[in-house]
């Protein structure tokens, strides 16, 4: 499954992300995170960052681990 990042991803419009996005210090950081972040959501083809909280935290956490293990062994991205 190929990620595409280019596709538009609602992020600042939400409010749980300007909340996560306001504590952060560094903008650089915020950059990396916003960067990740459109990879995750282009990676469970979501649009809308809203998409990411609806569910069972659990569901929500099988799918992250499940996204860090396609990184691991289909794009041999290192845990850095």
């Amino acid at each position: 499954m190929g990620v595409d990042i280019s596709q538009r991803i609602s992020l600042e419009d939400s409010k749980p992300y300007r909340n996560f996005a306001d504590s952060l210090k560094s903008s650089r950081t915020l950059k990396t995170y916003n960067f990740a972040l459109r990879l995750f959501m282009s990676y469970r083809r979501l649009s809308d960052i809203s998409d990411l909280l609806n569910g069972d935290p659990k569901l929500i956490e099988s799918q992250i681990i499940e996204y860090i293990v396609y990184l691991k062994n289909e794009k041999k991205v290192s845990y850095s």
